[in-house]
Formats: structure tokens, sequence, C-alpha cells
């Protein structure tokens, strides 16, 4: 069973928090051999500032090291986002041979560089910070999808072999981070999380019907705040899903922070099903069944799909 002390570690994590997440490890005298691994790998990559090996070229590994530079600026909160973000644009400058302020021409910059030895790369940001995805290898499946407003027949792109993986990552020592995201040609899936089990709820519900559900919503409704798609996506979950592992999970990661779309849409939700069902523990509801808790997420989706075709979100 989940301890609540783990849970609270990893909702640190998910919100950008390391130094609170190892202050739990570090207080806690009685650690499994496991979690005593990570606290050891967490003080080595954030104390004593030691970098994840990679097969990389000289030419390439400084950019990796101006990445992890600045995730440990703002998982330990040393510099504020504005600050780090600036430190990281002129290291990544120096390393690319010129001064470049604009962001999305360097990330495009240091693209090429990668894709000319051999990688696939993904800039931007995994809100609210910066750090890439560079994979080596990728296999392609197309899939049927059933959503609650049609279905959807998408490309999925099964990535291999990560040399990076944003910040989540980092921040967890490899044990959290994204399982994939959508984009308008198609779905990414990252192959070693769901390899093993590609018929599981965890997969069909919570990556397939998660992330198509974002194609859907970026084709009805153009330009939604992160925080929207995360919303729909995860009460779309929530009434695919029998057992109560989504609604846990939902209440688990709740936190009232704008920064951070998915634990945000976690709190929107949480505080919709405390209106119509009361207070929630750890567990879930009390005095609900799955079944009403599944047909109250549908009710939540249906009321705010009609709340943005009345402010005008859909496509016209």
């Amino acid at each position: 069973m989940v301890k609540s002390w783990e849970n609270q570690f990893w909702k640190y994590c998910l919100t950008g928090d390391v130094q609170k997440a190892y202050k739990l490890l570090e207080n806690n005298k009685e650690l499994t051999e496991e979690w005593e691994d990570l606290k050891e790998q967490m003080y080595s990559r954030f104390y004593e500032g030691v970098n994840p090996i990679t097969s990389v070229s000289s030419r390439l590994q400084p950019i990796l090291n101006s990445f992890y530079t600045y995730y440990r600026d703002v998982l330990l909160k040393r510099k504020g986002h504005e600050e780090a973000e600036s430190n990281l644009i002129e290291n990544l400058s120096q390393e690319i041979g010129f001064m470049q302020q604009d962001k999305v021409e360097l990330s495009s910059t240091i693209q090429k560089m990668f894709e000319e030895e051999g990688f696939h790369f993904l800039g931007g940001k995994t809100e609210p910070f910066y750090g890439p995805y560079i994979w080596r290898e990728s296999e392609e499946k197309v899939y049927e999808v059933d959503l609650p407003l049609g279905k959807q027949t998408l490309k999925v792109v099964f990535m291999h072999d990560f040399i990076m993986r944003s910040w989540l990552d980092f921040a967890t020592c490899g044990r959290k981070g994204a399982g994939g995201w959508a984009k308008e040609d198609g779905l990414y899936c990252v192959y070693s999380i769901y390899r093993d089990i590609l018929e599981s709820p965890k997969f069909q519900i919570s990556y397939l019907k998660h992330e198509a559900q974002h194609v859907d919503d970026f084709e009805r409704f153009p330009n939604l705040k992160n925080h929207e798609l995360e919303y729909r996506a995860k009460l779309v979950e929530i009434m695919y899903e029998d057992s109560s592992r989504v609604i846990q999970q939902v209440l688990h990661e709740a936190d009232s922070n704008p920064e951070f779309p998915h634990n945000f849409a976690s709190y929107l939700i949480k505080e919709e099903f405390e209106k119509r069902l009361g207070e929630s523990t750890p567990t879930g509801f009390p005095f609900a069944d799955m079944e009403t808790i599944k047909k109250i997420a549908e009710k939540i989706y249906m009321e705010h799909t009609e709340h943005l075709i009345e402010r005008g979100a859909g496509n016209s």
C-alpha cells in the first residue's frame, strides 16, 4: 500500500520542489533499499552536481550540461524562472558558438545539431520549465480510439532510447516523466514505459484516450489553455476507467498552483467532484461507487463542452 509520505514526495517532484522532496527522504529513518537508492541518487545529482552519463559526442554533451544546470537552478529554487531561463539561453548560445536571444531559433539550431548526429529532438516547455526530449529511434502504429464525442484514428509514434526526457525525469532520477504527448500530426509515446502493458488501462485509457482527447480538442477547440486540455483529458480517463486508479491519482496530485497544468487540472476536478459528492479522502469519495463517479465525470465533461461552445472556443 502506498504511504501518504510517498504520495507527498511525488507531488513535490511533480510541482518542481526537489528540496522538499529530498527533505522528506532525509527525515525518514525507515526507508526501504529502493528509496535509499533514490535518496543517494538525488543527493549525487542535486547536491554534488553529478550529471547523468550519456553516450553523445563532445560537441553535444555541453548542450545537455547546460540543461542539467538549468534543471538544478529551477528545481532547487536557486534562481527564479526568468533568471534561470536567461542563464540557460546564454549558456546554450555560448555552446553553439553565437549569441542567440530568440528561443525558437536557438531551439531550431540545437535540434539540427542533434539530428545531424542521428537523434530526434523536441524542444520547448513541459510547463512550467524548459527541457527537451531527445531520443534515437522511432516506429509507428495506427490506433482507432473511441472518445465521448466520436472516434479518432491516430498515428502513434513509439520512441526508443532516450538520452533526455525533460525536467521531471531529471527531478526523479528517471522514476517519473512524461509518457508521451499529442501533436496535430499524431501521438508520441515513450515505449519503455508501456512496453509490457499495451493492453492495460494504463496504456489504453491513461495514455491512448488521454492523448487522443488532446487531438480531438485541438480540432474542436483551438487555443485552449494547457490546464483546460488536461482537465478534459483527465475527465475522459475517469469516464472510461472501471477502477478507482485514476480518481485516486487525481486526488493525490491536485494542486492549486496554475503553473503546473496537470496538477492544477486535477485540483479543478477535485473541486468539482467535492461540490457534488462532499469531501474526498485519499482513496476517493466514501459514499460514491465507481459507476456514480464515472457518470459525474461524464456530466462535468459535457457541461464543460457546452461552456466552451458558449464562449466561442469551437471551430466555426
